[in-house]
């Protein structure tokens, strides 16, 4: 009797945990910020009945699976989804980012043990690759699709500010438009080595003057891993179908969706490694070295850090690749990078830029460890306590196991992981614990190479069984959807991010440029500075002051960045100077404020 009762009691419980969870999480937590790893809570709580009835409900369900046809079935995904018992655990604390990210592993073991033990079989479809291949790329496009809305969104809803997508979109402008008379300018953007971007920019803005073409530049690059993810799949020796599902996992997964916005900060060149390295895997697998060395220097014209990645794959190759050949080309692959560093950073990114003529800009990041690269290098011993309280932050924790999780199957494949302990130290160190995130781009590194391992692990698992295959890749999607759900750019998400305004101001902000002509020097808000980039010479109010030179002045009524405070203060420097006059605006233009300087 107790023998018959030990299943349904088993599933019972997994239901209930992972249902009490669920309504839990649902009932108790109202957005979540990835960016501080914070989860803001509902001022509620779960009532004592609720939570009966749920148990009810659960206990309800797994009568009636066990009296269903197929009983054997329900019996191996009772025995399989046992770990979700462990869920449990996490009714007693308040919901954080470390309960997602435990629910995330715990949710994806007990998916591959369960479909494990049920035998599932997902066919290969050996001979239709070519569709796949399409199917991947219209996937892409479609994503590219959304990536687009996502910015215009941004854009038009005041929260895609001017930052460093607009610092890019600017310096590609003076590019397209001084190739000849100034190609040094070719070699620093942004306070990086850019140059592959760089050219591609200043094509882009050789053709049109529309600030926001890179928001459609932005996401064909970024959504370009999906098919570049088919063909490193295929390449390490998956089926089409499978290959093509774990590429379109990728849709759901945070890392893709949050790189349009990365916040507020938009483009970033290093988007470009996203198929340059899938490109680089899928032909060095396939032992086509020569073309797999293209895409690795192509890359290597992408952003100067990408040398610090490259170091780490040649150790990879000297430690752990066999062939004396590979182990020799694994050393003089990182001697290499160093010397390629050094530079590119020393030499090319000087030429014709006075502030980096002074050292390397980028070394602020690690002003705490010391001024310069061989201070930061020797800083675990000589500032043990900085060094390793930055490099133990639990946010870096946060980081590495919430990538982890939705590629989990790279743990099979762990040696090329190894690939990223490098660049990893390096964003552990950064001295702003705010930048290991999975909402900004310094995950890009950590994604495109998880995801190649991610698809050499589903190989691994293949070689086991088909069965074990089927489960990795189910268990993938799984967690891929889960991450998407807690920390992704999606309707469906708990991730929300920031809109200061929600109604679109597009017409809003076409109307204001009826009356503020072209080549007039404007002083607003970084919110609103977006809206006339390229078309207007900017001020910001980053002193809260009136510049001497505006000859125009936006003020809205709030703000995404300046607090109220601030911007009381704004309107009464305005208010008290007779220099300025309110410009007549139509009711469209409401709650933004449009003055222009008094002609004396």
């Amino acid at each position: 009797m107790m023998k018959k009762l030990l299943y349904p009691l088993l599933l019972f419980l997994e239901i209930s945990a992972l249902g009490s969870v669920t309504i839990f999480y649902y009932l108790m937590i109202h957005t979540v910020e990835p960016v501080h790893w914070l989860v803001m809570t509902r001022n509620a709580q779960v009532e004592n009945s609720v939570i009966l009835l749920c148990q009810v409900l659960f206990a309800i369900i797994a009568v009636f699976l066990f009296r269903s046809k197929n009983t054997g079935l329900v019996k191996n995904i009772a025995r399989g989804a046992w770990p979700l018992v462990l869920l449990y655990g996490l009714l007693f604390a308040p919901p954080g980012y470390w309960s997602l990210i435990a629910f995330t592993w715990i949710v994806t073991i007990a998916v591959f043990l369960a479909v494990r033990r049920c035998g599932l079989v997902l066919p290969g479809m050996e001979t239709h690759g070519k569709m796949m291949a399409w199917i991947s790329g219209a996937a892409g496009l479609a994503g590219a699709a959304y990536g687009m809305y996502l910015q215009f969104y941004g854009v038009y809803h005041l929260s895609l500010i001017f930052s460093d997508w607009s610092v890019y979109v600017l310096a590609y402008m003076d590019m397209a438009s001084s190739f000849l008379s100034a190609p040094w300018k070719f070699f620093n953007a942004g306070g990086h080595f850019n140059l592959l971007p760089n050219c591609v920019g200043a094509l882009l803005y050789s053709m049109t003057d529309e600030p926001f073409a890179i928001f459609v530049l932005n996401s064909l690059v970024i959504y370009s891993a999906v098919p570049c993810t088919y063909f490193a799949a295929r390449s390490s020796g998956l089926a089409p179908l499978h290959a093509l599902i774990f590429a379109l996992g990728l849709l759901m997964h945070f890392s893709l969706a949050n790189l349009n916005l990365c916040t507020f900060y938009g483009y970033h060149p290093n988007i470009y490694l996203l198929p340059l390295f899938l490109l680089f895997w899928g032909f060095f697998v396939r032992k086509k070295y020569g073309t797999a060395a293209v895409f690795m220097l192509l890359s290597l014209m992408v952003q100067e850090t990408f040398a610090v990645l490259w170091f780490g794959f040649g150790l990879v190759l000297l430690f752990f690749f066999p062939p004396k050949k590979m182990r020799l080309s694994g050393a003089a692959l990182s001697i290499a990078m160093v010397g390629w560093f050094f530079f590119v950073t020393r030499v090319l990114m000087s030429w014709g830029n006075a502030e980096n003529a002074a050292g390397y800009q980028q070394m602020f990041h690690y002003s705490n460890l010391g001024n310069s690269i061989s201070q930061i290098l020797l800083s675990p011993f000589y500032r043990p306590s900085v060094f390793f309280n930055e490099l133990l932050a639990v946010e870096n924790f946060y980081f590495a196991l919430f990538l982890l999780a939705g590629f989990c199957t790279s743990l099979f494949y762990a040696r090329l992981m190894l690939m990223l302990l490098p660049p990893f130290i390096g964003v552990c160190l950064l001295n702003n614990t705010e930048l290991s995130n999975v909402a900004m781009q310094y995950q890009v590194e950590f994604f495109v190479v998880l995801a190649a391992a991610a698809a050499m692990g589903l190989v691994k698992c293949g070689n086991l069984s088909r069965e074990t295959l089927s489960a990795a890749l189910t268990a993938t999607l799984c967690a891929m959807l889960l991450c998407g759900i807690f920390a992704g750019r999606f309707p469906w998400s708990l991730y929300s991010g920031m809109m200061a305004e929600k109604d679109s101001c597009r017409e809003k902000a076409e109307h204001l440029k009826k009356l503020i002509p072209p080549g007039a020097k404007l002083q607003t808000t970084l919110n609103w500075q977006a809206h006339f980039i390229g078309r207007n010479p900017l001020l910001d109010f980053a002193d809260l002051k009136i510049h001497p030179d505006a000859e125009y002045a936006l003020l809205p009524q709030r703000d995404l960045f300046l607090d109220a405070d601030a911007l009381q203060k704004i309107f009464r420097l305005f208010a008290a100077s007779d220099d300025w006059k309110v410009a007549p605006f139509d009711p469209i233009s409401e709650r933004v404020l449009l003055l222009v300087r008094v002609k004396k």
